[in-house]
């Protein structure tokens, strides 16, 4: 299910318009659910971009937060 940065290079250079979910904890039941109704919906109406998913952060108890992923900090994005 995480999508890494090696993962998501090929999308980004295909030049084709990438929908990335991308959240702080594994994902399961109706969060990862809407994301997959939402791609197919997409792909059933003829979009022809990507989607990706990733969800790999990892929380470090000690500073009491989740610690980014590789993704968001590659990417300079921030996971809600």
């Amino acid at each position: 299910m995480a999508t890494t940065v090696a993962e998501l290079q090929p999308l980004l250079a295909a030049g084709t318009p990438l929908v990335l979910g991308l959240f702080r904890q594994p994902l399961q039941g109706k969060l990862q659910d809407g994301f997959k109704s939402a791609a197919r919906r997409l792909k059933k109406a003829g979009w022809a971009g990507s989607t990706a998913l990733s969800a790999e952060s990892k929380y470090d108890p000690k500073a009491k937060k989740f610690a980014p992923s590789e993704v968001e900090t590659h990417y300079k994005l921030s996971a809600p």
